[in-house]
């Protein structure tokens, strides 16, 4: 499941950030017009592509502890900040939606290294 979640924050971010370079104006009507708070987001996306990155690198090479460390805290703060954007901005929006699908996987991960090491 580590892995699982580290590849699935990956899967969405990689092609967001991308998009974002490119700043289409299709992003406007979902992240709303490129001002410092959208840069702002894409900097947390970047950073939480990065995490994940350094995750399945500490895996590749065996830091199994490290990597189950990082996952344990990433996954906590994600889980945190997503579910908070349902009240914040509402069911309506896609990324909302994309949010809680992305805590769903989170959430199997974390009770897996939970139960693992309890």
């Amino acid at each position: 499941m580590l892995i699982l979640s580290f590849a699935v924050n990956l899967l969405v971010l990689v092609p967001l950030l991308w998009t974002f370079a490119a700043n289409p104006a299709g992003l406007d009507p979902v992240f709303g017009p490129v001002t410092d708070a959208r840069r702002i987001l894409v900097c947390l996306y970047a950073t939480l592509a990065l995490a994940s990155v350094t995750g399945l690198v500490l895996l590749g090479l065996g830091a199994q502890d490290a990597a189950r460390t990082l996952g344990l805290v990433l996954f906590s703060v994600q889980i945190a900040y997503k579910l908070m954007t349902v009240p914040a901005v509402g069911l309506a929006s896609p990324v909302v939606l994309t949010n809680l699908a992305v805590v769903g996987v989170h959430a199997v991960t974390l009770y897996t290294l939970l139960a693992r090491s309890g």
